[in-house]
């Protein structure tokens, strides 16, 4: 079979490997954590090795979902139908569906919901394990995104909004999952025994830059990542620095309250952690 083409105009074409093996290999929430049908990029099948190219002029959120339906529609096993469909009420925009996509193997359709996120464990926020994930600066929360998604996200596919845009024929047909990509950090030294159902995805840990300048760094070098790397491979960077020139990056982001994401290289060995103001 031969492998449907890759393209996106008006996109620069950047080194795409490091992004779509992050997307591919992302760790995900699933229906345990989520109450919520889960569906995962490692399902995707392809006849030669993707290449996309990457948009530059996005966030990262949107960067990785545009670079998913790319690798949906460039697989073997699924198709895309509809997405980033726009929808509107009233002259004005009410929501949006990020993908319609269709199992060729069963002709199942499914709405899929797309997100891409990190979250830090703060136990303090509440007893419920699923409201003590929080995004990097406090803004955000992994119970706030699911109740989003559950309340506002699905109940859209249903309404006469959609229907009259893509047709009843495919919403009444289509099963609901999300992917929820998700990166989680806990505190550093925590002794704490995460569940299985996310302690595959705990990939690091997190501390204050106050705890972060009395270590040694000795031998150890150090990358703080553009947002819109978060996610890669850090054994793919090029360029390191010592801590001693990431310091001042660093202090003046803890000053404007920003969290920031530290890539770290000890030898052969390399690891992810999150600095945080709070």
């Amino acid at each position: 079979m031969n492998q449907k083409p890759f393209f996106w105009s008006n996109f620069q074409r950047l080194p795409s490997t490091q992004r779509i093996n992050s997307i591919l290999t992302a760790p995900c929430l699933d229906q345990t954590v989520t109450d919520c049908l889960s569906w995962k990029p490692n399902a995707l099948e392809f006849d030669t090795d993707p290449e996309i190219s990457i948009p530059t002029n996005l966030r990262l959120g949107q960067q990785v979902e545009k670079t998913l339906i790319e690798l949906i529609k460039g697989s073997r096993n699924y198709s895309v139908i509809h997405d980033g469909v726009q929808i509107k009420k009233d002259g004005k925009t009410i929501g949006e569906l990020d993908a319609i996509i269709r199992d060729e193997e069963n002709g199942q359709l499914i709405h899929l919901e797309i997100a891409y996120k990190f979250y830090l464990l703060d136990p303090s926020i509440s007893s419920d394990p699923i409201k003590q994930w929080i995004g990097p600066n406090r803004n955000d929360t992994l119970h706030e995104k699911l109740h989003k998604i559950k309340r506002k996200q699905f109940p859209i596919l249903k309404t006469p909004e959609v229907e009259e845009m893509i047709g009843k024929e495919i919403t009444s047909n289509c099963t609901q999952a999300l992917c929820l990509m998700a990166y989680l950090y806990i505190p550093r030294d925590s002794d704490i025994t995460m569940p299985n159902n996310v302690s595959h995805a705990v990939v690091g840990h997190y501390l204050t830059f106050q705890i972060l300048v009395q270590l040694d760094h000795t031998s150890r070098l150090y990358r703080i990542p553009k947002k819109t790397d978060w996610g890669i491979d850090p054994a793919t960077c090029v360029h390191w620095f010592r801590f001693d020139e990431i310091q001042t990056s660093l202090a003046k982001s803890m000053d404007e309250k920003r969290s920031m994401l530290v890539w770290e290289k000890a030898g052969n060995e390399y690891s992810t952690f999150f600095v945080v103001w709070w």
